[in-house]
């Protein structure tokens, strides 16, 4: 994957996906409605980050980083489709990537950094 910042950047993403089947109003197609999540794990040590950088990623991804495996995970589900999520966790790691970058030694509600998607998008 590519950051703005950081340019070309070569880690190892893990992905998997999950087809879920939810519930929906009646007179949508049938009644059910289906969503492809996507879930996305990188080990932060292959991302090229300095240390400081690391701690700001750590700091801006909260529960989705684990310091004992350092582990990044991120999650894809307000799509209908894989690909589409897919997309949508590689562009939130481009972007905890950039925040790292452009603001290391900063702490979270030091940056003006507007990369909090919505609760929906990113867990």
């Amino acid at each position: 994957f590519s950051s703005a910042s950081a340019g070309p950047i070569r880690a190892t993403l893990y992905f998997s996906q999950t087809l879920s089947i939810e519930p929906n109003l009646p007179e949508v197609d049938g009644g059910t409605k289906q969503h492809e999540k996507v879930t996305m794990r990188v080990n932060v040590d292959e991302l090229g980050l300095t240390p400081e950088q690391l701690e700001r990623l750590a700091s801006v991804a909260g529960p989705r980083y684990v310091e004992k495996t350092r582990t990044l995970t991120l999650v894809g589900r307000i799509y209908e489709e894989a690909a589409a999520n897919k997309a949508l966790v590689r562009e939130q790691l481009a972007l905890l990537v950039d925040d790292a970058v452009a603001n290391c030694g900063a702490g979270v509600e030091e940056s003006s950094s507007n990369i909090e998607p919505e609760e929906s998008q990113m867990t």
